[in-house]
């Protein structure tokens, strides 16, 4: 069976390139159960993607102008602010994710969250293309 995602393609603004080409991608309820960050880690580095880190909430509105990015969320939920840079005052879009969900972000798509559950934690696995892991930079535009 295949799980078809949700896609939003996003158009850039002031201070995000976004990425008008490649859409964002968002697969619900995919990854193993019980949910574990070994679990996580395990399922989304089987293609050659690696794992960068580990965390929680993170409310800074950043870009990655040369990488894709993936998260697996292994704890609690978030609402996440795609596709509005730091100083954008509009254009993006808010989407909610929770445990079991995994969010692909095309190179230059702004994120941050705006509120994420305390209990459970909000946690997920950052990975990256093996290829391009030591090209990661981050931007914040104003």
């Amino acid at each position: 069976m295949t799980t078809q995602p949700e896609t939003h393609l996003l158009k850039p603004t002031s201070c995000s390139p976004n990425n008008s080409t490649l859409p964002i991608l968002i697969y619900r309820g995919v990854l193993p159960s019980p949910p574990s960050e070994d679990a996580t880690t395990a399922q989304l580095t089987k293609h050659k993607w690696r794992k960068d880190g580990t965390w929680g909430h993170i409310a800074y509105r950043h870009f990655h102008p040369n990488v894709h990015e993936c998260y697996g969320v292994f704890s609690g939920n978030s609402t996440l602010l795609l596709g509005q840079g730091q100083g954008d005052n509009d254009g993006g879009i808010e989407v909610k994710v929770e445990t079991g969900d995994v969010i692909v972000l095309p190179a230059g798509t702004a994120h941050a969250c705006l509120e994420s559950s305390a209990d459970p934690a909000y946690r997920y696995i950052g990975v990256y293309p093996a290829v391009s892991l030591k090209e990661r930079g981050m931007l914040m535009r104003d």
